[in-house]
């Protein structure tokens, strides 16, 4: 049969015991946890990562827009009527036109102003992602910050055994800190909360 530990060690050391490892629990290895994560960079790792998503995702979307310009058949018409428009008959054509109101250039300011008129709603689309990026952007630090205390809550047990020995047990749960900050789990619950949509996966 076994000993009773009460029998093989003083109580004064068990009650040592017991006390270095509450602390370790509930002081000591979180504070070691959130010093690690930030001395070792991987607070940094996480917001680098999500802003290259959220980067990604704007280039894409940009890049699904279409730009506006006219077409070969629209440039090449525009570009007969200015000639004839330049020519002797176009402008005595021209000059019968404008009895009417009308001129030929008119005609080509028509095709002229439809492409502004969709350059500026192009434009306007370019903003409004562009604007939607930054405020994702102003979001990165509260995101890691969730992921990074919803990661040492998760990982508590390892942070304690590695306080509690001197950094000398360092268990999985803690050995790959980056790949174990990002998980897919941390990352929907903290977008989430705040309103923060990745499109794609981060690992």
């Amino acid at each position: 049969m076994l000993p009773n530990i009460g029998d093989v060690a003083p109580k004064g050391v068990i009650v040592a015991l017991a006390i270095w490892a509450i602390c370790s629990y509930f002081v000591f290895g979180p504070e070691i946890a959130e010093r690690v994560l930030r001395a070792d960079r991987h607070i940094e790792f996480c917001q680098g990562r999500i802003a290259e998503v959220i980067q990604k995702q704007q280039a894409r979307r940009l890049q699904s827009l279409r730009q506006p310009q006219l077409s070969g058949e629209q440039q090449a018409a525009i570009t007969v009527i200015d000639k004839f428009g330049d020519s002797e008959l176009g402008t005595a054509m021209d000059g019968l036109l404008r009895g009417l109101g009308v001129s030929i250039k008119d005609i080509t300011s028509i095709a002229g102003g439809q492409l502004q008129e969709a350059t500026r709603e192009y434009e306007r689309q370019v903003q409004t992602i562009q604007n939607a990026t930054a405020t994702k952007l102003e979001s990165v630090a509260g995101v890691c910050g969730c992921m990074a205390d919803r990661f040492v809550a998760a990982t508590r047990n390892d942070w304690a055994l590695f306080a509690g020995s001197f950094s000398a047990i360092r268990t999985t749960g803690i050995s790959s800190i980056n790949a174990s900050l990002i998980a897919e789990d941390r990352i929907l619950q903290c977008t989430r909360r705040d309103g923060l949509s990745l499109e794609e996966p981060m690992s």
